[in-house]
């Protein structure tokens, strides 16, 4: 865990010497961790709502094909 932390400018040396660096950087990481998992979940909403407009294409598509071929009977 903490050589994940290395690109981040901390060493263990001054996570020992000033443990609040430590804190302030996992409280950073959860906030984008945050912000990635809001992102994902509104991409997903998008998803289904860009399926469901698919399904309603797909379907006016076919009722317009059944109404094109449809023959009355003869009276």
């Amino acid at each position: 865990m903490l050589r994940e932390l290395v690109p981040y400018g901390l060493t263990l040396q001054m996570v020992a010497e000033h443990p609040e660096r430590l804190e302030h950087v996992m409280r950073r990481m959860q906030h984008w961790m945050n912000l990635v998992d809001v992102a994902h979940l509104q991409l997903m909403e998008r998803q289904d709502a860009y399926d469901r407009m698919q399904l309603d294409i797909r379907q006016e598509t076919w009722f317009c094909q059944a109404a094109e071929r449809y023959v009355p009977p003869a009276a």
